[in-house]
């Protein structure tokens, strides 16, 4: 079994947008890491990584599927389906879990 989750990374010319984790986290605390999150019952992939960008950053691109990762947890895996992106639209909001960078 492997839950599903999405990480997008957004180019801006030769720039990606990284995350920086908030020191507070569990998991990757001041780490950078891409955008993104869990797909939610019932949606596609490609709705899940638009979600979590806007969610995360304020801002929407044009996504495409890029790959993917499995990652043997134990009994539940992670299913990691990658996105990467262009033409990044809007502006970027001040994040919770971390700090934007790119």
């Amino acid at each position: 079994m492997f839950i599903p989750r999405t990480a997008i990374f957004v180019r801006r010319g030769d720039e990606y947008l990284l995350m920086k984790g908030a020191p507070t986290k569990r998991l990757w605390a001041g780490k950078y890491n891409g955008i993104g999150g869990h797909v939610e019952r019932g949606e596609d992939l490609l709705s899940s990584a638009r979600r979590e960008l806007l969610e995360e950053t304020g801002l929407t691109a044009d996504l495409w599927l890029c790959g993917t990762v499995l990652v043997d947890a134990g009994e539940t895996g992670i299913c990691l389906f990658l996105f990467c992106g262009e033409n990044a639209r809007g502006r970027s909001k001040p994040v919770r879990r971390g700090q934007l960078n790119g």
